[in-house]
């Protein structure tokens, strides 16, 4: 259900979503992002115990090999993040901060900050409808 919603996110922004047949790929959509296909890895996530940060696992049973997907990909609140390759293979879990209690302020540069990853930044694309 959650790859369902993600599709319907990302055709908001004018991408083509075409769904692999046969469920044995390591991607769940192939996205056409004027005329760029990308493979991209659907995961759910949750917000945290603080509510200041959504939290998913980013890895597969068998970790993803360069050239299986381009990017892994979530939503929260209508929103999808969008995590390029090279972020996703550091560690088992992500978490992308909204906000951080204000003990951890100094720091801030060392966490993930959710709107660094929003498709618009990431894909430099604008909603179209």
């Amino acid at each position: 259900m959650h790859e369902l919603k993600v599709a319907s996110l990302a055709a908001e922004y004018g991408i083509i979503v075409s769904l692999p047949f046969g469920g044995t790929e390591r991607y769940d959509q192939i996205w056409d992002v004027n005329g760029r296909l990308l493979k991209i890895q659907i995961k759910k996530c949750e917000i945290n115990e603080d509510g200041n940060a959504i939290k998913f696992s980013n890895q597969a049973k068998v970790k993803y090999e360069e050239g299986e997907i381009d990017a892994i990909v979530t939503s929260y609140k209508n929103k999808i993040y969008y995590l390029p390759f090279e972020y996703i293979n550091r560690s088992k879990k992500k978490t992308l901060f909204f906000s951080l209690p204000k003990d951890q302020i100094p720091n801030a540069d060392k966490y993930n900050w959710a709107v660094d990853f929003e498709i618009e930044k990431q894909l430099n694309i604008s909603k179209i409808f």
